[in-house]
Parts: structure tokens; C-alpha cells; sequence
């Protein structure tokens, strides 16, 4: 099984890195970058799909989510949405991202908004079964334990 991250990046793609290593000791996420025509508007309260010029092939055993830096919302009020991305899907990653705001938001090429997180697969298989087990917690669900 190979444990290696396999990354085709487009030719025409202008950004030189669009996918970088995590950059501390500890750090999960591999920075991806946008790549659009010099600068995209997002405008308000719309969503935009944009290239990042990188293909990926996925180690066996494994899958991928896109997810948003951290700093994405708290510096740029953007949403970057969220996707998974299966073991055998090979095509461009995109990232769609939303403007909540009432103002234009423009993104510039090379911008690191998103990262992409490979994580081990896990599938547990399906029983059907009459009756779950008893836990303390029940079908107490959103707010429960606020009481």
C-alpha cells in the first residue's frame, strides 16, 4: 500500500505551489489555493466555486475533506464549504465559497482559503437491527446539556 499523497497539478495552473505540506509539526491540513482570473468577486450572500488546479490521488485506506483555514472567516468573513472527497476520485479540487455578508468580497488568486485534511477510512458495516441500546444520554439532543 502506498502511503504517499500523489498530486497532479494542472498545467496551466498559474499558482507555482497551490498545495503545501502542513507547515507546523502537529498541523493536519495540506493549504490549498484558488486559482482565478486575477481576482473574483464573491458577491453578497452568493456562493462561488472556484479552481484550485490540483488533482490528488489518495493513499488506499484513505479519504479527504475540504474544510476552511481557520483564519478564512475571522480575516475575510468568508465561508469555505465544507466536501468530501472519496478514495477514488481523481478529478480538480474546487472549493465553493460563500459570502454571508451584505458587501462584495474579492479573492485574488494564490489565496490560501481552504485545506484539504486526508484522514484513515472508516466504514463500519450496517446492521438493521429492533432497538438500539440503552445510554444515558437517550434522544436528548440539541440544547440538553445547556440544562
Amino acid at each position: 500500500m502506498s502511503e504517499n499523497l500523489l498530486v497532479k497539478i494542472h498545467p496551466d495552473c498559474p499558482n507555482k505551489a497551490p498545495i503545501s505540506a502542513p507547515a507546523k509539526e502537529g498541523d493536519v491540513g495540506y493549504d490549498l489555493k484558488v486559482w482565478c482570473e486575477q481576482s473574483t468577486i464573491v458577491p453578497p450572500r452568493e456562493m462561488l466555486n472556484i479552481r484550485t488546479g490540483v488533482f490528488v490521488k489518495l493513499p488506499d485506506g484513505y479519504w479527504a475533506d475540504i474544510r476552511p483555514r481557520s483564519s478564512t472567516f475571522a480575516k475575510r468573513k468568508l465561508f469555505v464549504m465544507g466536501g468530501t472527497i472519496d478514495n477514488g476520485y481523481t478529478g480538480e479540487i474546487s472549493v465553493y465559497i460563500w459570502n454571508p455578508t451584505t458587501e462584495p468580497h474579492e479573492v485574488l488568486n494564490g489565496e490560501r482559503l481552504a485545506q484539504l485534511v486526508v484522514c484513515k477510512m472508516n466504514t463500519p458495516k450496517i446492521e438493521i437491527v429492533d432497538r438500539l441500546p440503552v445510554t444515558s444520554r437517550a434522544d436528548s439532543g440539541f440544547g440538553s446539556t445547556d440544562r
